[in-house]
């Protein structure tokens, strides 16, 4: 029997940089929404064994291995079976599947699987959703979920579950055929994934790389080796890289690559502003506070620490009720902005 949680998402690779300053950060605002539409390329596999600041992958001889395919997300209450899994708020559509999915300030996680399957239907429901990405998922992020299923397959039911364990062990930049993608964030991990049908037992082990990017609500880049037990022996090994396509991303708002991530907090805010950003440590960082006449009402100087998620507080008291854009920027060319509220 098939482990069929894995046509649950495409195959995907991870990319190849070149040196770049800023670093990303993956907030709740860079999650699926409703109408995004992506197309992705399957290529050959490559490890991306580069890690840690500013790394470089370059992957401009990645060979065509097949035809895009078509991703898309659609609000789940528009879905057609949105009611199996009612804490799904998002669907990822791949031309095979429905992925019921669920986003909040915290992460993607999955949440549940429909499909036709040579006239059956498949349907796995997550008593324990599956952490795909948390958010923020900065530099030095790590993770580890576990989680559970089941669905029916034939008379019976399978149950599985698993575990997976990330990190963000690298940023940078990657060549793809088309062209250098700066200011990507690099999650390597293992999913271990184990399904019981007795009297058998399945066991896929998958050693994953995804490169995600700010402004991009699914990975750039995704490469999998995946090995599949079957009671206890070995029966089979898979490889293959995916990225998403030129057309896709010329799309994408901002592609430019001097983009620090930023985030602030609470919102509204009153008297004090925390504020988190993403940069390699020692950088002289200016926070600045805009008006909506384009007026600095505030400056902030900060000492950025060891790489990794940075975090300052910006005194807002005194200031009108309204909306300010934020900048942060390091003096040599790396900048990002976020609009936040005052109360």
């Amino acid at each position: 029997m098939p482990m069929y949680r894995l046509r649950t998402l495409p195959v995907v690779l991870c990319l190849a940089a070149v040196a770049a300053k800023a670093q990303p950060v993956i907030t709740a605002a860079d999650a699926p929404q409703d109408g995004q539409q992506y197309t992705y390329l399957p290529g050959t596999y490559d490890p991306l064994t580069a890690s840690g600041p500013n790394a470089t992958w370059d992957l401009s001889a990645v060979a065509a291995a097949g035809e895009g395919q078509i991703v898309s997300f659609i609000d789940a209450a528009a879905a057609g079976h949105a009611g199996l899994f009612p804490s799904s708020n998002i669907v990822l559509l791949d031309g095979t599947g429905e992925s019921y999915l669920r986003k909040d300030a915290s992460g993607l996680y999955r949440a549940g699987y429909f499909q036709q399957l040579n006239g059956l239907q498949l349907q796995i429901t997550y008593s324990d959703e599956e952490l795909m990405l948390p958010y923020p998922c900065a530099f030095n992020t790590a993770y580890t979920d576990s989680f559970t299923y089941t669905y029916p397959y034939l008379q019976n039911v399978v149950h599985g579950g698993g575990r997976r364990t990330y990190t963000a062990d690298a940023f940078g930049s990657v060549v793809l055929p088309y062209g250098q993608v700066d200011n990507v964030l690099l999650l390597r991990g293992v999913t271990a994934t184990s399904e019981t049908l007795a009297p058998d037992d399945y066991l896929t082990v998958e050693n994953t790389v995804f490169l995600y990017r700010p402004g991009l609500s699914y990975f750039l880049l995704m490469a999998r080796n995946i090995v599949r037990y079957h009671n206890g022996e070995q029966t089979g090994t898979g490889m293959g890289m995916t990225y998403l396509s030129e057309q896709a991303f010329a799309g994408i708002a901002g592609p430019e690559a001097q983009a620090i991530g930023v985030e602030a907090w609470p919102v509204p805010a009153r008297n004090q502003m925390n504020v988190r950003y993403g940069l390699a440590g020692g950088h002289r960082v200016e926070l600045q506070l805009v008006d909506a006449t384009g007026r600095t009402v505030r400056t902030q100087l900060e000492q950025t620490g060891a790489t990794g998620l940075q975090q300052a507080m910006l005194n807002v008291q005194g200031l009108p009720a309204g909306i300010y854009l934020l900048s942060v920027s390091d003096g040599q060319g790396q900048r990002g902005t976020c609009r936040v509220a005052v109360e």
